[in-house]
Protein backbone atom coordinates (compact mmCIF):
# COMPACT_ATOMS: atom_id res chain seq x y z
CA UNK A 1 0.00 0.00 0.00
CA UNK A 2 1.45 3.61 -0.98
CA UNK A 3 2.46 5.89 1.89
CA UNK A 4 0.66 9.24 1.65
CA UNK A 5 3.53 11.19 1.51
CA UNK A 6 4.83 8.62 -1.65
CA UNK A 7 6.35 10.16 -4.54
CA UNK A 8 4.10 10.45 -7.71
CA UNK A 9 4.85 7.78 -10.72
CA UNK A 10 4.77 10.63 -12.68
CA UNK A 11 7.66 12.10 -10.90
CA UNK A 12 9.69 9.07 -11.22
CA UNK A 13 9.66 9.20 -14.74
CA UNK A 14 10.61 13.10 -15.08
CA UNK A 15 13.64 12.69 -12.89
CA UNK A 16 14.82 9.29 -15.39
CA UNK A 17 14.29 12.36 -18.34
CA UNK A 18 15.35 15.15 -16.18
CA UNK A 19 19.15 14.14 -14.61
CA UNK A 20 20.69 12.47 -17.53
CA UNK A 21 18.76 14.95 -20.13
CA UNK A 22 20.87 17.95 -17.86
CA UNK A 23 24.22 16.23 -17.48
CA UNK A 24 24.61 15.15 -21.08
CA UNK A 25 23.79 18.88 -21.58
CA UNK A 26 26.30 19.76 -19.31
CA UNK A 27 29.19 17.56 -20.45
CA UNK A 28 28.92 18.41 -23.67
CA UNK A 29 28.68 22.60 -22.98
CA UNK A 30 31.83 21.79 -21.03
CA UNK A 31 33.43 19.85 -23.87
CA UNK A 32 32.12 22.46 -26.89
CA UNK A 33 33.96 25.02 -24.35
CA UNK A 34 37.02 23.36 -23.49
CA UNK A 35 37.55 22.73 -27.79
CA UNK A 36 37.28 25.96 -28.60
CA UNK A 37 39.50 27.13 -25.77
CA UNK A 38 42.54 24.83 -26.32
CA UNK A 39 42.08 25.31 -30.25
CA UNK A 40 41.87 28.61 -30.22
CA UNK A 41 39.03 29.20 -32.38
CA UNK A 42 36.99 32.48 -32.98
CA UNK A 43 35.02 33.23 -29.84
CA UNK A 44 33.72 36.21 -28.52
CA UNK A 45 33.54 36.53 -24.41
CA UNK A 46 29.80 36.76 -25.23
CA UNK A 47 29.42 32.92 -26.60
CA UNK A 48 31.77 31.80 -23.52
CA UNK A 49 28.97 33.54 -21.52
CA UNK A 50 26.04 31.90 -22.86
CA UNK A 51 27.02 28.86 -22.76
CA UNK A 52 28.45 29.17 -19.09
CA UNK A 53 24.85 30.20 -18.35
CA UNK A 54 23.44 26.94 -19.88
CA UNK A 55 26.05 24.82 -17.78
CA UNK A 56 25.11 27.12 -14.62
CA UNK A 57 20.89 26.25 -15.56
CA UNK A 58 21.97 22.42 -15.56
CA UNK A 59 24.04 22.14 -12.75
CA UNK A 60 21.19 24.63 -10.51
CA UNK A 61 19.00 22.06 -11.95
CA UNK A 62 20.67 18.74 -10.58
CA UNK A 63 21.58 20.83 -7.44
CA UNK A 64 19.36 18.02 -5.86
CA UNK A 65 21.28 15.65 -7.20
CA UNK A 66 24.40 15.90 -7.07
CA UNK A 67 23.94 16.69 -3.17
CA UNK A 68 22.70 13.36 -3.08
CA UNK A 69 19.06 14.82 -1.29
CA UNK A 70 16.94 13.76 -4.40
CA UNK A 71 13.92 11.86 -3.10
CA UNK A 72 13.37 9.21 -4.45
CA UNK A 73 11.01 6.48 -2.26
CA UNK A 74 8.69 9.58 -0.35
CA UNK A 75 8.27 13.23 0.18
CA UNK A 76 8.95 12.32 3.39
CA UNK A 77 12.69 12.87 2.76
CA UNK A 78 12.76 16.47 2.19
CA UNK A 79 15.84 18.51 1.25
CA UNK A 80 17.87 20.39 3.25
CA UNK A 81 15.92 23.60 3.58
CA UNK A 82 18.86 25.97 2.59
CA UNK A 83 19.76 23.95 -0.24
CA UNK A 84 16.34 23.53 -1.37
CA UNK A 85 16.26 27.63 -0.91
CA UNK A 86 19.27 27.95 -3.65
CA UNK A 87 17.92 25.63 -5.84
CA UNK A 88 14.72 27.37 -6.34
CA UNK A 89 16.35 30.51 -6.55
CA UNK A 90 19.00 30.01 -9.31
CA UNK A 91 16.30 27.78 -10.92
CA UNK A 92 14.27 30.67 -11.18
CA UNK A 93 16.89 33.06 -12.09
CA UNK A 94 18.97 30.89 -14.17
CA UNK A 95 15.87 30.95 -16.96
CA UNK A 96 16.42 34.92 -17.60
CA UNK A 97 19.76 34.41 -17.71
CA UNK A 98 19.80 32.21 -19.96
CA UNK A 99 17.73 34.64 -22.18
CA UNK A 100 19.53 37.61 -21.76
CA UNK A 101 22.93 36.14 -23.10
CA UNK A 102 20.97 34.66 -26.08
CA UNK A 103 20.05 39.08 -26.77
CA UNK A 104 23.26 39.48 -26.11
CA UNK A 105 24.76 37.32 -28.68
CA UNK A 106 22.13 38.84 -31.28
CA UNK A 107 23.03 42.26 -30.22
CA UNK A 108 26.86 41.49 -30.89
CA UNK A 109 25.55 39.97 -34.04
CA UNK A 110 23.60 43.00 -35.69
CA UNK A 111 26.40 45.41 -34.90
CA UNK A 112 28.90 43.29 -36.16
CA UNK A 113 26.69 42.43 -39.47
CA UNK A 114 26.06 46.57 -39.45
CA UNK A 115 29.98 47.39 -38.72
CA UNK A 116 31.20 45.01 -41.67
CA UNK A 117 28.92 46.44 -44.31
CA UNK A 118 28.40 50.16 -42.95
CA UNK A 119 29.18 52.58 -45.47
CA UNK A 120 28.23 55.79 -43.21
CA UNK A 121 31.00 56.45 -41.14
CA UNK A 122 30.38 54.38 -38.12
CA UNK A 123 31.58 51.21 -38.29
CA UNK A 124 34.05 51.88 -35.39
CA UNK A 125 31.73 53.30 -33.59
CA UNK A 126 29.01 50.30 -33.94
CA UNK A 127 32.60 47.62 -34.01
CA UNK A 128 32.72 49.18 -30.55
CA UNK A 129 28.93 48.44 -29.29
CA UNK A 130 29.47 44.71 -30.85
CA UNK A 131 32.85 44.65 -28.77
CA UNK A 132 31.27 46.04 -25.39
CA UNK A 133 31.85 44.34 -22.09
CA UNK A 134 28.10 45.98 -21.28
CA UNK A 135 26.94 42.97 -23.16
CA UNK A 136 27.97 40.14 -20.46
CA UNK A 137 27.95 42.44 -17.87
CA UNK A 138 24.17 43.38 -17.58
CA UNK A 139 22.80 40.11 -18.05
CA UNK A 140 25.32 38.45 -15.09
CA UNK A 141 24.55 41.57 -13.03
CA UNK A 142 20.61 41.17 -13.31
CA UNK A 143 20.73 37.36 -12.34
CA UNK A 144 22.96 38.42 -9.36
CA UNK A 145 20.39 41.21 -8.16
CA UNK A 146 17.42 38.18 -9.08
CA UNK A 147 18.66 35.17 -7.54
CA UNK A 148 19.28 37.52 -4.52
CA UNK A 149 15.36 38.86 -4.63
CA UNK A 150 14.33 35.21 -4.79
CA UNK A 151 16.94 34.55 -2.13
CA UNK A 152 15.13 36.79 0.20
CA UNK A 153 11.77 36.25 -0.30
CA UNK A 154 12.46 32.64 0.21
CA UNK A 155 14.36 33.69 3.85
CA UNK A 156 11.23 35.86 4.87
CA UNK A 157 8.51 33.17 3.91
CA UNK A 158 10.04 29.78 4.63
CA UNK A 159 6.91 27.80 4.24
CA UNK A 160 6.86 29.02 0.47
CA UNK A 161 10.16 26.76 -0.43
CA UNK A 162 8.18 23.40 -1.14
CA UNK A 163 9.36 20.36 -2.90
CA UNK A 164 6.60 18.77 -3.69
CA UNK A 165 6.83 16.17 -5.90
CA UNK A 166 5.37 17.83 -8.73
CA UNK A 167 8.59 18.98 -10.09
CA UNK A 168 12.15 17.42 -10.42
CA UNK A 169 13.64 20.48 -8.55
CA UNK A 170 12.61 22.86 -5.40
CA UNK A 171 10.45 25.79 -6.19
CA UNK A 172 8.52 28.96 -4.79
CA UNK A 173 5.30 28.13 -3.65
CA UNK A 174 3.83 31.27 -4.34
CA UNK A 175 2.41 32.78 -7.23
CA UNK A 176 3.93 36.04 -7.28
CA UNK A 177 7.68 34.91 -8.10
CA UNK A 178 6.24 32.74 -11.06
CA UNK A 179 3.98 35.37 -12.56
CA UNK A 180 7.24 38.01 -11.98
CA UNK A 181 9.49 35.50 -13.49
CA UNK A 182 7.13 34.80 -16.28
CA UNK A 183 6.81 38.71 -17.23
CA UNK A 184 10.81 39.33 -17.02
CA UNK A 185 11.30 36.26 -19.42
CA UNK A 186 8.66 37.39 -21.62
CA UNK A 187 10.18 40.90 -21.79
CA UNK A 188 13.32 39.61 -22.82
CA UNK A 189 12.07 37.11 -25.14
CA UNK A 190 10.27 40.05 -27.21
CA UNK A 191 13.32 41.73 -26.77
CA UNK A 192 14.99 38.85 -28.53
CA UNK A 193 12.88 38.73 -30.97
CA UNK A 194 12.64 41.85 -32.26
CA UNK A 195 16.77 42.41 -32.83
CA UNK A 196 16.69 38.49 -34.72
CA UNK A 197 14.31 40.72 -37.09
CA UNK A 198 16.28 43.61 -37.07
CA UNK A 199 19.66 40.84 -38.09
CA UNK A 200 17.05 39.35 -40.91
CA UNK A 201 16.40 42.88 -42.38
CA UNK A 202 20.04 43.86 -42.48
CA UNK A 203 21.12 40.51 -44.03
CA UNK A 204 18.61 40.57 -46.59
CA UNK A 205 20.04 44.45 -47.62
CA UNK A 206 23.50 43.33 -47.68
CA UNK A 207 22.35 40.73 -49.54
CA UNK A 208 20.52 42.55 -52.32
CA UNK A 209 23.75 45.24 -52.11
CA UNK A 210 25.73 42.87 -52.97
CA UNK A 211 24.20 41.28 -55.55
CA UNK A 212 23.67 44.49 -56.97
CA UNK A 213 27.81 45.71 -55.97
CA UNK A 214 29.74 42.74 -55.72
CA UNK A 215 32.60 43.52 -53.13
CA UNK A 216 35.44 41.28 -52.34
CA UNK A 217 35.07 38.82 -48.98
CA UNK A 218 31.14 40.71 -48.92
CA UNK A 219 29.63 37.15 -49.79
CA UNK A 220 31.74 34.96 -47.72
CA UNK A 221 30.81 37.10 -44.50
CA UNK A 222 27.70 36.91 -45.22
CA UNK A 223 27.47 33.06 -45.30
CA UNK A 224 28.92 32.91 -41.46
CA UNK A 225 26.67 35.76 -40.69
CA UNK A 226 23.25 33.76 -42.02
CA UNK A 227 24.93 30.36 -40.79
CA UNK A 228 25.23 32.37 -37.25
CA UNK A 229 21.65 33.60 -37.68
CA UNK A 230 20.14 30.17 -38.12
CA UNK A 231 21.90 28.62 -35.36
CA UNK A 232 20.16 31.82 -33.07
CA UNK A 233 16.51 31.37 -34.31
CA UNK A 234 16.61 27.66 -33.98
CA UNK A 235 17.63 28.18 -30.26
CA UNK A 236 15.38 31.22 -29.86
CA UNK A 237 12.65 29.34 -30.87
CA UNK A 238 12.94 26.32 -28.53
CA UNK A 239 13.38 29.28 -25.48
CA UNK A 240 10.28 30.37 -26.89
CA UNK A 241 8.16 27.24 -26.72
CA UNK A 242 9.84 26.08 -23.75
CA UNK A 243 8.94 29.70 -21.46
CA UNK A 244 5.34 28.92 -23.00
CA UNK A 245 5.22 25.65 -21.87
CA UNK A 246 6.64 26.82 -18.55
CA UNK A 247 4.16 29.55 -18.01
CA UNK A 248 1.20 27.14 -18.87
CA UNK A 249 2.70 24.42 -16.03
CA UNK A 250 2.62 27.46 -13.75
CA UNK A 251 -0.92 28.47 -14.45
CA UNK A 252 -2.39 24.97 -14.77
CA UNK A 253 -0.83 22.45 -11.75
CA UNK A 254 -3.20 19.89 -13.40
CA UNK A 255 -0.65 20.10 -16.75
CA UNK A 256 1.75 16.97 -17.55
CA UNK A 257 5.10 17.39 -16.12
CA UNK A 258 6.97 15.62 -18.48
CA UNK A 259 6.28 18.51 -21.06
CA UNK A 260 7.41 20.81 -18.81
CA UNK A 261 10.88 18.74 -17.85
CA UNK A 262 11.21 17.70 -21.54
CA UNK A 263 10.84 21.71 -22.28
CA UNK A 264 13.01 23.31 -19.67
CA UNK A 265 16.14 19.98 -19.90
CA UNK A 266 15.78 20.29 -24.00
CA UNK A 267 17.12 23.99 -24.46
CA UNK A 268 20.37 23.69 -23.65
CA UNK A 269 20.48 20.48 -25.27
CA UNK A 270 19.54 21.58 -28.15
CA UNK A 271 21.80 24.74 -28.22
CA UNK A 272 24.90 22.08 -27.02
CA UNK A 273 23.83 19.99 -30.33
CA UNK A 274 23.62 23.13 -32.71
CA UNK A 275 27.12 25.07 -31.37
CA UNK A 276 28.61 21.38 -31.27
CA UNK A 277 27.96 20.87 -34.91
CA UNK A 278 29.46 23.83 -36.24
CA UNK A 279 32.11 23.55 -38.71
CA UNK A 280 34.91 24.22 -37.15
CA UNK A 281 34.57 22.10 -34.09
CA UNK A 282 33.26 19.13 -35.98
CA UNK A 283 36.97 19.69 -37.66
CA UNK A 284 38.81 20.32 -34.74
CA UNK A 285 37.56 16.71 -33.25
CA UNK A 286 37.85 14.87 -36.74
CA UNK A 287 41.47 15.94 -36.68
CA UNK A 288 42.03 14.92 -32.91
CA UNK A 289 40.02 11.54 -33.65
CA UNK A 290 42.59 10.85 -36.92
CA UNK A 291 45.68 11.48 -34.57
CA UNK A 292 44.58 9.13 -31.98
CA UNK A 293 43.73 6.61 -34.81
CA UNK A 294 46.84 7.41 -36.69
CA UNK A 295 48.71 6.68 -32.99
CA UNK A 296 47.20 3.84 -32.67
CA UNK A 297 48.11 2.16 -35.87
CA UNK A 298 51.62 3.42 -35.20
CA UNK A 299 51.66 1.49 -31.97
CA UNK A 300 50.12 -1.45 -33.65
CA UNK A 301 52.66 -1.50 -36.70
CA UNK A 302 55.66 -1.12 -34.15
CA UNK A 303 55.03 -3.74 -32.02
CA UNK A 304 53.99 -6.18 -35.27
CA UNK A 305 57.54 -5.30 -36.03
CA UNK A 306 59.35 -5.57 -33.01
CA UNK A 307 57.37 -9.54 -32.87
CA UNK A 308 58.69 -10.10 -36.42
CA UNK A 309 62.09 -9.33 -34.91
CA UNK A 310 61.99 -11.00 -32.26
CA UNK A 311 61.15 -14.21 -34.04
CA UNK A 312 63.94 -13.82 -36.50
CA UNK A 313 66.77 -13.35 -34.17
CA UNK A 314 65.39 -16.33 -31.98
CA UNK A 315 65.52 -18.84 -35.29
CA UNK A 316 69.14 -17.48 -36.28
CA UNK A 317 70.33 -18.36 -32.91
CA UNK A 318 72.61 -21.81 -33.18
CA UNK A 319 72.07 -22.55 -29.21
CA UNK A 320 68.81 -21.18 -27.75
CA UNK A 321 70.46 -21.87 -23.76
CA UNK A 322 73.59 -20.02 -24.29
CA UNK A 323 71.81 -17.39 -25.92
CA UNK A 324 74.30 -17.17 -29.18
CA UNK A 325 73.95 -16.49 -32.62
CA UNK A 326 75.71 -18.37 -35.99
CA UNK A 327 76.85 -14.50 -36.86
CA UNK A 328 78.28 -14.14 -33.76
Amino acid sequence: MASRNSIPEAYRISVTFWIPMHFTSLAGIILIQLTTWFARLVRGRVWYGFMTSLAIFCLSSCLLYISGQQPTSDLDQAPNYFLCLTQAALVYSDEPLAIHMLLSLLLELYWKVSSAHSQNGKTLEKHKRASSPWLLILPYASWCLLTIAFLVFGLRNPSKVVFSGHNPYCALDQSVPRIFNSVVCAILLLATMIVLAMIAVRLVMIKINCQSQPQTGALPSLGEYLGLFIRFTLILIFGVIAVIISIIFAIEDNSPIMYHVIAQAGVPLVAMIIFGSQKDVLLVWRDLGRRCLGRVRTMGMFRLASGKTSMTSKCRCSNPVLHKCEND
